[in-house]
């Protein structure tokens, strides 16, 4: 069978690079690149080249596959292969499959794919899906090895949305920094490099708000729309500096990962310093995934035992995710939270404020500034890398814009919550302590006054 491809620059690049044994490509940058259509050729030239075979296309809805697979599918390469409803997949006559599959909710709908062989995986627009997908997807990327084929994964992607950490991390940092290893390459894509895209399309990314069209039109990864903490800036970034113990006002904050499990969640702790104006200045983040709690203990007591600039003062107390104070029943029929064991090893644990909404509204407070002056600090020079990576990377949820949406980057944002919501509470009682002060010294002020005026008459004189 015949297959004619007609190639734009930039797909000709990513083509070019999966011939000479590149085995993951990221393909993307910024809207209306060719990215889907380069795809679905790479995909039936493999299948058409390499009988009994199996491919897979990946996007997060079965109508999105629809729309953007199988019907151009049908419609470009219908000759070349038949569609199979049912099965959801393109059949070809030399016993190759082409598969469609949606994962919208990871834990469910990764089960299908767990154990099985493709040759070739594509995830259109990857940054809908998190690094889990990835990892799990990569699990089943093989073929028998006597055949000679090189097994290929592609990830087409844009700026923003809940994969943007992971795929800025994996493929567009490393790309800049030269890094990138010899079988992984990424492909910028920008509207530009697609003649065939509609120029009522280009005109519309030309005209969308500034920070939107830098993401979408050109690719800026700096930027994406749904940012949810936009006030959150460098303007807030402090070198370290000495702090002396008896003047380190110290607390923590810290947010639990669910398990050992590589794909676990992450525990994430805050070391934080409340200066004498009451302002905080985050000094250091701890930032682990996959480990037993008494490991998480022992490790964040001992890097705050051991911190240089405050001379290891230990957090006065440290404000926890709640559900880390549910006991659950032992073997030997006692009764133990995940927060006993922080305990155990030292560190003052208390039950946080777990207001979400609430919480992220005051931590836009902190991160913003008054008079000139930010509300609150961190410590750069690498003390503070995930936190200063992570929060700029966290959206609005789609169904309650009020709310951060949840997902694997988020616990740091959790942990610091805890924190800032505390600190609120406790700005506020230092304010209604000095004005009880106030009140207390103008009280007696005018009592003694009324006493001198009693004694002396009007003019208070002796």
């Amino acid at each position: 069978m015949q297959l004619e491809l007609s190639l734009y620059a930039k797909q000709s690049m990513a083509w070019d690079a999966l011939h000479i044994g590149v085995e993951r490509l990221g393909y993307g940058g910024a809207r209306g690149g060719g990215k889907s259509h380069f795809v679905q050729d790479w995909q039936i030239y493999r299948r058409l080249k390499y009988p009994k075979t199996k491919g897979l296309i990946v996007r997060q809805t079965y109508q999105e596959l629809q729309d953007n697979h199988i019907d151009p599918i049908q419609e470009r390469f219908g000759h070349l292969c038949r569609w199979r409803e049912q099965k959801k997949r393109f059949e070809f006559p030399n016993g190759s499959i082409l598969k469609m599959g949606y994962i919208r909710y990871p834990k469910r709908d990764l089960k299908q794919y767990q154990g099985g062989e493709y040759t070739d995986i594509c995830i259109d627009e990857s940054q809908m899906h998190e690094d889990v997908v990835r990892q799990k997807l990569l699990g089943s990327l093989r073929t028998k090895k006597e055949r000679g084929i090189v097994p290929t994964f592609i990830e087409t992607f844009n700026p923003g949305d809940i994969g943007h950490a992971d795929l800025k991390k994996t493929y567009i940092d490393r790309h800049l920094r030269g890094e990138l290893p010899g079988n992984m390459a990424f492909i910028q894509a920008t509207v530009d490099d697609n003649p065939a895209v509609n120029k009522e399309y280009v005109r519309h990314l030309d005209s969308l708000p500034e920070k939107l069209r830098r993401a979408w039109r050109d690719g800026d990864w700096t930027v994406f729309e749904g940012q949810y903490f936009t006030e959150f800036g460098h303007h807030l970034r402090e070198k370290p500096y000495h702090i002396e113990p008896h003047k380190a006002n110290i607390y923590g904050s810290l947010d639990y990962g669910d398990g050992e499990a590589e794909d676990s969640g992450a525990t994430s702790f805050g070391y934080w310093h409340v200066g004498q104006d009451g302002k905080p200045h985050r000094l250091f983040t701890y930032y682990r995934k996959a480990q037993a709690p008494s490991t998480y203990a022992r490790e964040i007591f001992e890097q705050c035992q051991s911190f240089y600039w405050t001379g290891g003062v230990i957090p006065k107390v440290v404000f926890a995710d709640p559900s880390m104070f549910v006991k659950k029943k032992l073997d030997d029929g006692t009764s133990r939270s995940i927060a006993d064991v922080f305990i155990q090893h030292g560190l003052p644990l208390v039950k946080a404020n777990n207001d979400r909404v609430n919480g992220w509204r005051i931590m836009r407070h902190y991160f913003g500034e008054t008079d000139g002056e930010p509300n609150s600090y961190y410590w750069g020079d690498g003390y503070n890398s995930e936190f200063e990576e992570y929060l700029p990377l966290l959206m609005h949820d789609d169904n309650r814009p009020e709310d951060v949406k949840k997902c694997n980057i988020d616990h740091v944002g959790d942990e610091s919550r805890y924190f800032y919501i505390a600190a609120m509470s406790m700005g506020t009682a230092a304010k209604v302590r000095a004005n009880r002060k106030q009140n207390s010294i103008a009280k007696a002020a005018r009592m003694h006054a009324a006493l001198q005026k009693a004694r002396y008459g009007e003019t208070g004189l002796r």
